[in-house]
């Protein structure tokens, strides 16, 4: 279980050491704790994307600016006593109460103690599928990406198809290092820390793509699947977003029955509605918060089969315009566009 991230903010520094010294006695080593009180340093750590499971911070130093970050629990110490009839009670405590009748208000409305730690390491897993070649699949696999990280969510990318052909969006060309793929094989739980070291961090993170292709290292989707569980409940991240490939396989329905979200990517054509139809009659996308539909490289201005499809229900549709700026290496262009906004409001 990964440790809980508790901030304390205050301009007073001798009193954050005093509320410190109460917080450390309870969290031990299950949290990690950071103390601010210069308004520099407090600008400097949260000009970064942060995730935060409480943040317990002085009203002089807090502002809607805030609300950009990933934090579970707020509490804002106010100089006065708070009006138990507004609305904000809820999140206010009085700064000079007392250090453990600070910590028990943050204990009961968190739910957070020593042995109750909130990060039970549970990401949410998107898996990014279609059968049809050539549709841009990984390419909104990495723009979800961007659009999650742009929304201050830690966020890995997975790539997952048997020819690990997603390398073109890892900038300096990295591969995993030789004889991963026997720890893989093994089931070991110790892969991912052996994984770990390898990962690349930019905008978000990428495991980089194997050094071959899985088959001829004994790799298979069901070995992934292993590792991206693994890594789900390490706490490490928000989102895992595997791009699922074209293969339909037992072991690719079995990542999609266990993924949270399943985005399935199509275009406008005769023939892509064809291939969808056929991943449809042979899957259950009746969930209709797990699966969603994306018709990529859209154009208005050419006849879109998906809604001629007489009696054929759809799961749930976004379209997304064809624009000749998206490119692999813009995926930030991409992340930007509305009709990328709209879809990342599905998962986020």
């Amino acid at each position: 279980m990964a440790q809980t991230k508790i901030v304390l903010a205050d301009y007073d520094s001798s009193y954050l050491l005093i509320l410190e010294r109460v917080f450390v006695r309870e969290y031990r080593f299950t949290a990690e704790i950071v103390l601010l009180s210069e308004k520099g340093a407090l600008e400097q750590y949260f000009a970064e994307p942060k995730s935060i499971d409480i943040l317990v911070i002085n009203e002089k130093y807090y502002d809607q600016t805030f609300s950009r970050h990933n934090v579970t629990h707020l509490f804002i110490l106010t100089e006065e006593e708070p009006d138990r009839e507004s609305g904000l009670f809820t999140n206010m405590i009085y700064k000079y109460t007392g250090g453990k009748t600070i910590l028990d208000n943050v204990i009961s409305r968190s739910g957070i103690s020593h042995s109750t730690n909130l990060r039970s390491g549970v990401a949410k897993v998107i898996m990014v599928y279609s059968p049809v070649g050539g549709v841009g699949q990984t390419t909104l696999a990495a723009g979800i990406c961007a659009l999650l990280a742009r929304n201050f969510r830690r966020v890995l990318f997975v790539g997952i198809d048997g020819l690990q052909t997603f390398g073109c969006i890892v900038r300096d060309g990295s591969r995993l290092a030789a004889g991963i793929e026997n720890t893989l094989r093994q089931k070991s739980k110790y892969a991912y820390e052996k994984i770990k070291p390898m990962i690349l961090s930019e905008l978000y993170d990428i495991i980089p793509p194997f050094s071959s292709s899985l088959p001829s290292l004994g790799v298979t989707q069901d070995h992934l699947l292993f590792l991206i569980d693994t890594i789900k409940t390490s706490g490490d991240y928000d989102f895992i977003v595997v791009d699922g490939g074209a293969d339909f396989t037992e072991d690719m329905t079995r990542i999609m029955a266990f993924a949270d979200q399943v985005l399935l990517i199509t275009a406008q054509d005769r023939n892509s509605l064809y291939k969808l139809h056929c991943l449809l009659d042979n899957i259950d996308y009746s969930d209709t918060s797990k699966f969603i539909l994306a018709c990529n490289k859209y154009r208005s201005d050419e006849k879109n089969h998906l809604t001629s499809a007489a009696g054929r229900l759809y799961p749930h549709t976004e379209l997304i315009e064809y624009d000749g700026q998206i490119t692999l290496s813009n995926i930030d262009y991409l992340a930007g566009l509305r009709s990328m906004q709209r879809l990342g409001q599905f998962f986020i």
